[in-house]
């Protein structure tokens, strides 16, 4: 804390508030663009060489919209945050810090007069004198002490500030980086446009910079070296709708089904899961279907969310045939290397 340091707690939720509404209307925004491209995609009424090749650069397109969605989200989480960790009291650093002078310079003042009476009443002649000294010693020392309680509360308050600033001095990072990615996208994505054609640069740094973004957030390393799955981040993918999850969290996602154990699998089998329709029988149904020997009971039934499945599918079928064509490689040009799969 310093002296032009200020907290309003109040004003500061309300910036916050602002700010996740304008990332969410910015992000609803991308939704309807996102739209607008796929429609343009799939004009069937529009074929040519050059028009597949504008595809690609709509499909680009729609990746950095979706990147820049998964930029605002975590924005709009570090807001979220923020708007807990500031409290509630007003920190103002110009009055915190000349409080805290304060009271200590009026705490050292009462310890050199408690210490000026207590060397007087030392040399006293009388007790009478002597008590009287003694009983400003008490005095000061208790004037000094209560100092040093309101110096503690404003030290308190410092740290509190100091506590807040260190608490949030690391949001927003993940929202620059990204949004660093997506303007590295776009430029990469408008340089590739020449002669009147799209010209995609397949190896630009930003492609797998994108993939990067949702691979550390599923897979990390363990203490002992090993590729580990969070399963609570793909739960956390999972519960978006199937159009809210981006190409590259659905490529992360099936590449994370393919190393899953059978424990993680029934994560993923629960996350492909849509709607839940409940058959809730009357008593009467109930027994006039046991009457006709055909017994109604109560059940649930699971729908299937075809558009997740389909998205992982399709990967995890993609895998499949690069390792596939990886093998037949090695086996044509005669490689001693062999692929091991692990289950």
């Amino acid at each position: 804390m310093n002296e032009s340091s200020y907290l309003n707690p109040a004003n500061m939720k309300a910036q916050c508030d602002a700010a996740i509404t304008k990332l969410k209307n910015d992000s609803e925004a991308t939704y309807a663009l996102e739209e607008k491209l796929s429609a343009f995609q799939e004009d069937a009424q529009i074929k040519s060489e050059a028009f597949d090749v504008l595809k690609l650069q709509m499909e680009d397109y729609k990746t950095v919209l979706q990147t820049m969605r998964t930029a605002n989200d975590c924005d709009i989480h570090d807001f979220r945050f923020l708007k807990i960790a500031v409290g509630f009291q007003e920190l103002n650093g110009g009055v915190i810090l000349a409080k805290k002078q304060m009271q200590m310079s009026a705490k050292q003042f009462n310890e050199q007069k408690a210490a000026i009476y207590r060397e007087k009443a030392r040399k006293a002649t009388s007790a009478t004198t002597r008590f009287n000294y003694n009983t400003k010693v008490v005095h000061y020392e208790a004037m000094a002490e209560l100092e040093q309680k309101l110096y503690d509360v404003w030290q308190e308050k410092e740290n509190q500030y100091d506590g807040i600033e260190s608490l949030t001095s690391g949001l927003f990072a993940e929202g620059t980086a990204i949004r660093a990615t997506v303007e590295s996208a776009l430029d990469n994505i408008t340089s590739s446009f020449y002669d009147g054609a799209y010209h995609p640069d397949m190896n630009a740094g930003w492609r797998s910079e994108i993939y990067d973004i949702y691979f550390n957030r599923v897979f990390h390393i363990s203490e002992s070296g090993e590729l580990t799955i969070d399963m609570e981040e793909v739960e956390k993918i999972f519960r978006k709708d199937a159009g809210e999850i981006t190409s590259a969290e659905y490529d992360v996602l099936a590449l994370a089904y393919l190393m899953a154990d059978d424990e993680e699998l029934a994560v993923f089998m629960q996350g492909m899961m849509g709607e839940r329709v409940d058959y809730d029988y009357t008593w009467l149904e109930e027994q006039m279907g046991y009457i006709a020997n055909n017994s109604k009971k109560d059940f649930s039934e699971w729908k299937v969310d075809s558009e997740k499945m389909a998205q992982i599918g399709r990967r995890v079928a993609g895998y499949a045939e690069g390792t596939l064509q990886l093998l037949q490689k090695y086996r044509a040009e005669g490689d001693d290397t062999r692929v091991v799969a692990c289950g």
